[in-house]
């Protein structure tokens, strides 16, 4: 509530940034995304080639990476990244990098009030979560989803327990499919797994699987 009482509500227009220069100032302008608030604007921009950085309000980074994305506004308002950089990704939360590095991450999530981050990674051919910074220590030969809970304390995924090639149908007949809740896999596997979300208070992930 003191977040919205903050805003600007006066009606008359406002310019936040003018997103049409950018195009003039960088060779690549990425999507644009926007604050809950309105106040900001932000895209990934490339300054040359491998020299990618955020540009926020107009303003750009003093970093520069050999990639970022994606790119968004968390909840609360704080800009968030993947960013690539001496071929090693990590996440960063308002310029602030988190101490973990990976070979990828990807699927950006966070829990409603926008407190808590997390990715799905991938560390020498291994797949997990990291939920602020810190990933499961348990990794998986694939783990695609992030669901994270409402209070943003866990994360879970569908993960796959042996490694089964895309179109090997007997090796999933097999069923290799689980679901991890804060990198610990359930006793039983599947066939299929989908549907994974926590309850509104935080419990163990409902399933739908056979």
């Amino acid at each position: 509530m003191a977040e919205i009482e903050s805003w600007d509500w006066w009606t008359e227009e406002k310019c936040v940034a003018d997103v049409a220069g950018w195009k003039k100032r960088f060779p690549v302008v990425h999507e644009f995304t926007a604050s809950s608030d309105g106040e900001k604007v932000a895209a990934v921009v490339e300054i040359e080639h491998k020299k990618t950085t955020p540009c926020v309000n107009g303003k750009t980074w003093e970093e520069t990476y050999e990639r970022v994305w994606p790119l968004k506004f968390s909840p609360d308002g704080r800009l968030v990244c993947a960013a690539l950089q001496n071929y090693e990704w990590t996440v960063f939360v308002d310029r602030k990098p988190w101490e973990e590095v990976y070979d990828f991450v990807w699927n950006l999530t966070f829990n409603p009030d926008g407190r808590h981050i997390a990715v799905n990674i991938k560390k020498d051919s291994e797949f997990g979560i990291s939920l602020n910074g810190s990933s499961w220590q348990n990794k998986f030969f694939e783990a695609r989803d992030v669901i994270i809970s409402p209070d943003g304390k866990k994360t879970a995924s569908r993960v796959k327990t042996r490694r089964v090639a895309s179109l090997d149908i007997a090796g999933y007949a097999e069923r290799v499919l689980t679901v991890a809740v804060d990198g610990k896999p359930w006793q039983n596997n599947f066939l299929s797994i989908w549907g994974i979300a926590f309850s509104p208070d935080g419990a163990v992930p409902r399933r739908g699987s056979n």
